[in-house]
């Protein structure tokens, strides 16, 4: 059977991110926002994670797999897309050239097709709800996977997996720059879902149990990603990497002892670090850890079930690995509803004063099958999904109108990375860097 994996790209979309609906990097109109915008599209490029993991189980039962990037492979038997809400508009064609073009059967995968699965009944055959890999783990003939939309199958050992095969892209390119300082960069998966319940979060939207790898099949990927592929730098894409602290204990140190020379990332909760625990990453090889700061206003948090670290132990952990040369990513949410003018502006002035390696703003955005889309529904004044990027506002809040909250945006990027605390750290890693 020929399998085509469609991958509709823009220079600048992270598929991968957002749980997997995509997000995309669109600061402002102002010079300054234009130059941010040009050095993360051209620092960051890297693969979507279902795709390797489809790859490898497709080739694995004797098929011929390709990666097809916004081209249409007239001689698929079947072509698998994973739909995103950042190319929604594009992928609607592309389904839509598919099926007056070819004779290729059409399987949506990912989160948006199990929420959203009439949004495409109309173009596709068959829409999986869950994990992605189920329906093809043992599929091999075409005609046994089923039409419609079908529950898939929960992978209850993430082990009986085979590790993503990254020979569809030209891995060589994957770059993370600048949260990582080497490349060609690549993605592994510890564990999958996440137990905490903040109501728009989109890891969650999709209801599955919290998942964890045995640590050395772990390590064994690890070393197959260095050997195989190169890869000098490896971003963990759990969404609380150390919730289990024993387990990170127990990585942490096989990858000392394995004596593997990789720059690794990971993202996670502050109050789920110490400084034992970020010695023991550091000395593993740990040099960059996401945070969710998310927003200073902590009675909006909690309205939505996120439950945020205390303040004292946030600003530790964060203060603590920048010290230790971590570089932390520090992520903050604009236009909560309860937001206003004056909440906004603190959390902007806060991550000034947290001053992490790097900051990301987004503005508040509700993803279709989270809790947090259906409590808000009614606000809802732009259903373009394409838009649904984490950078467009598309519900009315009662404190802030769309135009003051996307120029608080701009106005958070620009602040934090032209202010003289930032640029001092960026030249005193650069001349580090070269030395």
């Amino acid at each position: 059977m020929r399998v085509s994996l469609l991958d509709v790209y823009v220079a600048g979309d992270n598929r991968d991110y957002n749980g997997g609906y995509g997000t995309t990097f669109s600061v402002g109109s102002s010079f300054r926002a234009r130059l941010l915008e040009v050095a993360r599209k051209k620092g960051e490029y890297f693969p979507l994670l279902t795709y390797g993991y489809l790859a490898a189980i497709l080739k694995e039962n004797g098929h011929d797999v390709t990666l097809d990037i916004n081209r249409i492979r007239a001689d698929a038997d079947l072509v698998i897309l994973q739909a995103s809400l950042i190319r929604h508009n594009e992928e609607f064609q592309y389904l839509k050239r598919i099926r007056s073009e070819t004779n290729a059967r059409i399987c949506l995968v990912g989160p948006l097709a199990s929420t959203t699965p009439d949004a495409f009944r109309t173009c596709v055959d068959t829409i999986v709800s869950g994990d992605p890999e189920g329906p093809f783990l043992q599929l091999r003939r075409l005609e046994d996977l089923p039409l419609g939309v079908i529950a898939s199958s929960r992978v209850d050992d993430l082990d009986d997996l085979p590790f993503p095969d990254w020979g569809v892209y030209e891995y060589k390119t994957f770059s993370q720059s600048p949260i990582f300082k080497r490349k060609p960069t690549a993605f592994i998966q510890g564990s999958r879902s996440c137990p905490y319940l903040c109501n728009y979060c989109p890891y969650i939207a999709i209801k599955k149990s919290y998942r964890i790898r045995r640590v050395g099949k772990v390590l064994e990927e690890l070393k197959q990603l260095s050997a195989h592929y190169g890869v000098r730098a490896v971003m963990f894409r759990d969404p609380v990497f150390s919730l289990n602290r024993k387990w990170v204990i127990e990585l942490c140190e096989s990858i000392k002892k394995s004596s593997l020379d990789l720059e690794l990332g990971c993202e996670t909760r502050a109050d789920r670090l110490d400084e034992e625990l970020i010695d023991r990453m550091y000395e593993a090889g740990f040099r960059a850890i996401k945070i969710g700061i998310e927003s200073t206003n902590y009675d909006a948090l909690r309205a939505h079930k996120r439950s945020p670290p205390a303040i004292g132990h946030q600003e530790k952990i964060v203060s603590y690995c920048e010290s230790k040369g971590i570089r932390i990513v520090a992520f903050f949410i604009l236009g909560l509803p309860e937001d206003t003018p004056a909440t906004v502006r603190q959390t902007i002035r806060y991550s000034h004063h947290l001053n992490p390696s790097l900051a990301n703003f987004t503005i508040c955005t509700p993803i279709p099958g989270t809790e947090f889309y259906e409590e808000v529904k009614d606000r809802i004044f732009n259903h373009n999904y394409n838009d649904y990027d984490n950078f467009n506002p598309v519900f009315h809040l009662d404190h802030l109108t769309s135009e003051q909250l996307k120029k608080y945006q701009e106005e958070a990027l620009v602040s934090f990375y032209f202010r003289f605390g930032f640029l001092k750290k960026y030249l005193r890693s650069a001349i580090w860097q070269r030395s």
